[in-house]
C-alpha cells in the first residue's frame, strides 16, 4: 500500500471512530489500539498519543475524562488531517512542475 493510500486509510478509520463513538468496552478498545498503531506507521505522533491517552482511560473506567480525552483528540485528528492534506497538496504541486 502506498503511503498516500495508507495515510487516508488510517485518517478515515480514525474519522469513523470519532464519528461512531462505539459503546461496547472491548470493540472500543481493539480500535482504538489498531487506530493507534496505525497512527504511529504514518507519523502522526500527536495523534497517536491522544488515542493512546483515550484508551487508557477506556480501561480505566474513567468516562468523564474519557469524553473530554475524546474531544481532545477530534481536534488533534482535525489538525493532522489539514496538515497531511498540505503536504499531499505539495507533493503533487511539486510533481506538476
Amino acid at each position: 500500500m502506498s503511503p498516500r493510500a495508507e495515510a487516508n486509510r488510517t485518517l478515515e478509520g480514525v474519522a469513523s471512530w470519532l464519528a461512531g463513538k462505539p459503546d461496547r468496552l472491548l470493540s472500543i478498545r481493539e480500535q482504538l489500539h489498531g487506530l493507534t498503531g496505525a497512527c504511529t506507521i504514518i507519523g502522526a505522533s500527536a495523534l497517536q498519543e491522544a488515542m493512546k491517552n483515550v484508551e487508557r482511560l477506556v480501561v480505566a473506567g474513567e468516562s468523564r475524562r474519557w469524553t473530554q480525552a475524546g474531544v481532545d483528540t477530534e481536534t488533534l485528528f482535525e489538525e493532522t488531517r489539514r496538515i497531511y492534506q498540505a503536504l499531499l497538496s505539495a507533493v503533487d504541486s511539486d510533481l506538476k512542475h
